[in-house]
């Protein structure tokens, strides 16, 4: 490998994000339904054992394989059930991820400069920022196919041994195990297409590369496959059909947006993204690693695809980020860089605005304007210190930090105003009438609830959920399907607690003989004591 110099100042960038990310981890609620799904299944794997078989609030649950649910309960179990715990390596994902981007950046550009501001630039995208601190898989596939990357532009300039392949296997098959086949959408399927015409990737079909990577990869990420295949009946139709090909077509997820949702959430990240573009039609590496198909090709699917989310695109982010720096690095004027300085400023404002014009940011106001003014202050020191588009990249990337810094402090205070529901949680394990009751949701679905309660809360009538894996009747205590079930479920029960919307409580009453008060409110749905 390329010999990189020692000192590592970038490291101490690294070190500031993670801190700032840890402190904030534990305190912060985890928001439906992506962060309740994730943490709230890798609990049930804790509890239960079985870390083959993921299940979610008491029903088996194939969305994902279980790779990221041994993520979080390995988080978990350092730290406890809680936000720290759930979020810990996710963190520590998006670490090795910059420090990876540094690592690819040298390796393209040789120039330490750049490659130091590359890390800066990829761990201040807003994409990439808010992402590593979300419970969920996207973070730690970011993570997988900045290294792989990195290992197959290392193989196409002709380190192409042995090792090489098998740590490429592993990472595909780590990354297969992660998310199925995205992980080959972001590699080998880009750089296939470029050894059509680019001599350097064809270094990748070396037989010593290239067999181990493949036995690697099928060694690492087929078994967890095959042992579904053989333990349950019609996993492939559902890996194949429902998963990839009714994702892909059809708007069975409820993803669907317009076609223009995934340009403008890269625009969104202006102007970094439009250097990017400059970067990959002018590519500094004098067009030796056909950057630009490492972008389009994966964009043009995603694109094309009928499930859209923004985190999709966040394994974009360190090549992006490389190749936004290496045009800026370029720039000998501030003319180039207008655009950048302006939508800085507007960032830099909109903490102050954002205080006189949101309700709830009021108690907030002088926290938010001293954030404007200490940002301001810190952008404009930090250009001062360094030419052209170097200052402009270490500027902007300590001004997100800066600005961060307050959402860590504010974001838990409105928890009521999210999608957030740690301290309904805690009201529901009140002790009332001499014991702790049994909570349950109706008429709405909230696993981060059984995650906070510990312990699986029966939602009732509420999300449709796939059955046709169980193997017993053990998930119909956690999923009352119809009126029916639920008259039966609720007859046993002379008091308890029910979380549900103001326009149900009604039915909660009339239907099933309840009288019910309100113990804790939320914007969403209210905590409810329930009692005949």
């Amino acid at each position: 490998m390329l010999s990189e110099r020692k000192e590592r100042r970038y490291l101490f960038y690294i070190a500031v994000y993670v801190i700032l990310a840890l402190i904030s981890s534990y305190h912060m609620t985890l928001f439906e339904s992506t962060e309740g799904r994730y943490a709230e299944i890798a609990r049930e794997m804790m509890v239960n054992g079985n870390f083959m078989i993921p299940e979610f609030n008491g029903i088996t649950h194939f969305h994902k394989p279980p790779v990221v649910y041994w993520l979080i309960a390995a988080g978990m179990k350092l730290f406890g059930i809680n936000g720290l715990g759930a979020r810990f390596f996710g963190i520590i994902a998006a670490a090795v991820a910059l420090i990876f981007t540094r690592k690819t950046a040298y390796l393209l550009t040789r120039d330490d400069n750049t490659a130091d501001c590359a890390v800066l630039a990829t761990g201040s995208s807003l994409l990439f920022l808010s992402v590593s601190r979300v419970v969920a898989i996207d973070i730690y596939i970011t993570t997988v196919v900045i290294i792989a990357l990195y290992v197959l532009f290392s193989a196409a300039g002709g380190e192409n041994g042995i090792l090489e392949g098998i740590l490429f296997g592993l990472l595909l098959g780590v990354g297969f195990m992660l998310k199925g086949p995205i992980v080959i959408l972001f590699t080998v399927l880009p750089a296939s297409a470029a050894a059509v015409y680019n001599k350097n990737y064809r270094n990748l079909f070396n037989p010593v590369f290239f067999f181990s990577s493949l036995a690697v990869f099928l060694l690492v990420g087929l078994p967890w496959y095959i042992y579904l295949i053989f333990n349950y009946d019609g996993i492939v139709s559902y890996f194949i059909g429902y998963q990839l090909v009714d994702r892909m077509t059809t708007e069975v997820f409820n993803r669907a947006e317009p076609w223009y949702f995934y340009p403008a959430v890269l625009f969104g990240l202006f102007p970094m993204f439009v250097y990017s573009l400059y970067g990959m039609v002018s590519e500094r590496f004098a067009g030796r690693y056909s950057l630009w198909l490492f972008f389009l090709l994966p964009f043009a699917v995603f694109q094309f695809s009928a499930s859209k989310l923004a985190s999709y695109l966040v394994p974009f982010s360190p090549l992006l980020g490389i190749l936004a720096v290496s045009a800026v690095m370029r720039f000998r004027s501030h003319v180039p860089l207008f655009f950048g300085h302006l939508y800085m400023a507007v960032f830099i404002m909109a903490p102050a605005v954002a205080a006189y014009v949101l309700d709830f940011l009021i108690p907030y106001r002088l926290l938010l304007m001293m954030t404007t003014l200490l940002a301001a202050a810190v952008y404009i020191t930090i250009l001062g210190g360094y030419r052209f588009g170097r200052g402009f990249v270490i500027a902007s990337a300590w001004t997100v930090l800066v600005i961060s810094v307050p959402l860590y402090v504010v974001g838990p205070k409105m928890e009521e105003d999210s999608k957030g529901f740690r301290l309904l949680s805690a009201a529901s394990m009140t002790e009332k009438y001499g014991k702790k009751l049994e909570t349950v949701c109706y008429k709405a679905f909230l696993p981060s609830v059984s995650f906070y309660r510990q312990e699986i809360v029966p939602m009732i009538i509420s999300r449709e959920r796939e059955i046709q894996f169980e193997k017993d009747d053990e998930y119909k205590k956690y999923y009352i399907r119809d009126q029916k079930d639920a008259v039966s479920f609720f007859a046993e029960r002379p008091e308890l607690f029910v979380i549900t919307s103001e326009n149900h409580v009604d039915e909660v009453e009339t239907e099933y003989g309840y009288n019910c008060s309100v113990e804790y409110e939320t914007k969403k749905v209210n905590l409810y004591l329930c009692a005949r």
